[in-house]
């Protein structure tokens, strides 16, 4: 979770804000982080710039434990740092877990039985629902704290939590082939998406990027069923954003002869085969992202083929992923 240096930098414009300290590596407790091989773009960043967001941290310690940031504390400590910066909220357990659960968003935990399987998908659909209504009644609590820090990740997480909610209806719906349907423009809806994401990217700590052709920011499209797939790819995306240094996510359209493009990119992407080959293979569940990953990919797809079109996703020579969805443009 990156939400943490946004806020104080924000904050510190207003001459509010906490205290960031600077505590021994040693000093902090954390559950289990990614492993070596994944934290290595990480690494790499801490190595060359240091930590550019602090750890969020609870507690009267030392020990102190972590709420967000346990994959810069392992890398840092992997780089041989020996202290790290800190901003200590005071909070309890249920209010930490609910600031650790952007975290949770960003990397991809899975929702799994006790031997290790993913749940069926009405099972999932069920739990993860669960999930986010739990998270969004603890991230009202947040947000009447007395931390501005703590204030504005709550907001962001009520925020980002509703949206997802809302959001799994929908793509459930259009992957279904329930109607899903509203008008509106290209530019209209990658706004409307680019608004409702914002909190959670902010959280994560992932910038995002819109560019328009010339001419196809005004086309006329299946408001509901694009801003649903257009979601879907961001959150199919999202948990294969490399950990590093200025994580950033793109949204391009463009206007062809009879068609439209809406392509979505990550230049920062860590893949694997497997990701590749199988990112719309509904049997693979145990995938990056876990059940509402699947879901996404599934959403744009479902919503490429009900816009007239389809979905590819295209690796690029110099690195990163893209999933580009080409949609039939109406006729006059």
């Amino acid at each position: 979770m990156r939400a943490e240096a946004h806020y104080v930098d924000d904050l510190s414009e207003r001459s509010v804000g906490p205290v960031i300290r600077m505590i021994s590596t040693h000093a902090i407790q954390a559950d289990h982080a990614l492993s070596r091989a994944e934290l290595e773009p990480l690494i790499r960043s801490i190595a060359a710039h240091g930590i550019l967001q602090p750890l969020l941290v609870r507690g009267d310690g030392p020990p102190y434990s972590t709420v967000a940031g346990r994959n810069r504390l392992e890398a840092a400590r992997l780089v041989g740092l020996t202290t790290v910066p800190c901003v200590i909220l005071p909070i309890e357990g249920a209010q930490a877990e609910a600031l650790a659960d952007a975290d949770n968003l960003r990397c991809g935990v899975l929702t799994a039985e006790p031997d290790g399987r993913l749940t069926s998908d009405v099972d999932g659909f069920r739990q993860t629902l669960r999930r986010h209504m739990s998270t969004i009644q603890t991230a009202m609590t947040l947000s009447m704290g007395d931390d501005a820090v703590t204030r504005q990740v709550g907001f962001d997480l009520a925020h980002t939590h509703s949206y997802r909610a809302a959001w799994m209806v929908d793509a459930q719906q259009l992957v279904e082939h329930v109607p899903v349907r509203g008008n509106g423009s290209v530019a209209v809806v990658i706004d409307q998406v680019r608004k409702a994401l914002a909190p959670e990217l902010r959280l994560g700590g992932v910038t995002l990027h819109v560019t328009f052709a010339d001419g196809v920011a005004s086309e006329s499209v299946d408001e509901r069923m694009l801003g649903v797939g257009l979601t879907g790819a961001i959150v199919a995306l999202l948990p294969v954003v490399d950990l590093g240094d200025r994580p950033a996510i793109q949204i391009r359209a463009a206007r062809l002869q009879s068609s439209t493009t809406v392509e979505v990119s990550c230049s920062n992407a860590s893949i694997s085969k497997d990701w590749v080959r199988r990112l719309f293979d509904e049997s693979w569940t145990d995938r990056p992202g876990g059940w509402q990953a699947l879901l996404g990919a599934a959403a744009v797809k479902a919503a490429a083929e009900r816009l007239g079109g389809e979905v590819a996703l295209v690796v690029p020579p110099h690195g990163g992923v893209a999933l580009k969805m080409r949609i039939s443009r109406p006729t006059a």
